[in-house]
């Protein structure tokens, strides 16, 4: 989907709009992306029903009415992430474009990409340490890391408001 969406919707939708708008509006996607998980989780985890069977104490039976809303769910976070992804290739055209001169453009690119880099080797550990510490003292039923990445998510468009025009 990520792929079709790319080769197939990015060119007409950069004729239309420009790059920084393009940009500004698939951030918005990420807060959606990110909030829909734990809403997901409890929506699963209210429509649980408990059984108890004699191999095992307590088996989790998923009710027949928590599915479509869950599936709903999925792809309503799949698509936001898609949509999301759009502004890694938005990115890099914005990188071009604000390179000083055109001599300019690999020292622009490697600073960018060093960010870029520097921020995918934070986000797991940061991610993964919110989840254990709010697993661990119940705080959000485990879904604070889910609920600081909507608030990154907000900082991030809310930093980019300035390339819309």
């Amino acid at each position: 989907m990520g792929g079709l969406l790319s080769v197939l919707g990015m060119p007409r939708i950069l004729r239309r709009w420009s790059p920084g708008v393009v940009y500004w509006f698939a951030m918005g996607f990420w807060p959606l992306a990110f909030a829909i998980m734990p809403v997901l989780n409890t929506i699963s985890r209210w429509k649980l029903e408990l059984t108890m069977m004699p191999e095992d104490p307590v088996v989790s039976v998923p009710s027949a009415e928590s599915d479509p809303a869950v599936w709903i769910g999925i792809v309503i976070a799949l698509a936001a992430s898609k949509i999301g992804c759009m502004a890694y290739g938005c990115n890099m055209l914005l990188v071009r474009a604000s390179a000083p001169a055109p001599n300019a453009l690999g020292s622009t690119n490697g600073v960018v990409h060093l960010s870029i880099n520097f921020a995918r080797a934070i986000s797991p550990a940061l991610t993964s340490s919110l989840f254990a510490f709010s697993t661990q003292h119940n705080i959000l039923q485990g879904s604070l890391w889910a609920w600081v990445m909507v608030i990154i998510g907000f900082i991030g468009q809310y930093t980019t408001r300035v390339l819309r025009t």
